[in-house]
């Protein structure tokens, strides 16, 4: 993976060594906003609600039903920066999800953030109506 494949608006993000503590650091509150602004701007179309957390966060991403259809949902979640420094753009959790709380969801599966737009397609046609 090279600094290309990430988006341009957070390369910065790509070596920084971020705050810890107790409480979530502003450099993380920081970085968190920009990653949920990229990914609702990625994700056009959708509905992107961000769960924000300490060092991490997961996402429930929703694609209205239509015609009657039931709503599609998938969870992304990235992995705390402190201790995966490079799994937030490298190694995206994303998995189907039966509802928009279900946090247990699908099997697994990971990808670079250049292909989470990609992913989120994929994911959306293999949930049966």
């Amino acid at each position: 993976m090279t600094e290309e494949d990430v988006p341009k608006q957070l390369r910065g993000w790509m070596n920084h060594v971020f705050s810890s503590g107790c409480y979530t650091g502003d450099d993380y509150k920081a970085f968190q906003n920009e990653y949920a602004r990229w990914l609702r701007k990625a994700l056009k179309g959708y509905s992107v609600d961000v769960h924000r957390n300490h060092y991490e966060f997961s996402a429930v991403i929703t694609r209205k039903g239509e015609n009657g259809k039931p709503d599609r949902h998938v969870y992304l979640s990235i992995s705390d920066v402190r201790f995966f420094p490079k799994a937030w753009y490298s190694k995206v959790l994303m998995r189907t999800m039966a509802h928009a709380e279900d946090w247990t969801g699908g099997t697994n599966t990971y990808c670079a953030i250049g292909y989470i737009p990609k992913r989120v397609e994929e994911l959306m046609s293999l949930i049966n109506d």
